[in-house]
């Protein structure tokens, strides 16, 4: 039997520069860990059909989505990040499943705005494009 893990209490940090981690109250994430090694072309005239070897991983970008809040520390975090180019240390808890936790290292290579209209909340979605690998522990 394949169980259900809830998302609904999964924390999402940012280290600050002082090294403390900050929560950020997200609403959504996406793309962890969704990149793809990439593939080195091994073929040669002998080879029957395409060859390869698998080459280094990359666990791409992933995005995070926030309720706009400029006096957020962890958002202002983030932007500190994008706007100085700056490598950040990230975590994420998965509370529903005996506290297992996600580690990465990311660039914060946007955040726009998100849509405005009348009914809705200022939102931003933020992209952070891993670098190295993610550590579950």
């Amino acid at each position: 039997m394949t169980i259900a893990i809830k998302a609904q209490l999964t924390t999402m940090e940012v280290q600050l520069a002082s090294l403390a981690w900050q929560a950020i109250c997200g609403t959504s994430i996406s793309g962890l860990g969704s990149g793809a090694a990439t593939e080195i072309d091994t073929t040669t005239l002998c080879s029957a059909a395409k060859e390869f070897v698998m080459g280094i991983k990359d666990e791409g970008t992933m995005t995070f989505a926030v309720n706009y809040d400029p006096a957020d520390v962890g958002q202002k975090r983030l932007q500190y990040l994008r706007d100085n180019q700056e490598v950040g240390a990230f975590r994420m808890t998965l509370t529903d499943v005996g506290s297992e936790t996600w580690t990465w290292s990311g660039y914060v290579t946007s955040a726009p705005l998100g849509d405005v209209t009348p009914d809705t909340v200022y939102t931003m979605v933020y992209s952070i494009r891993i670098t190295g690998a993610i550590t579950v522990a």
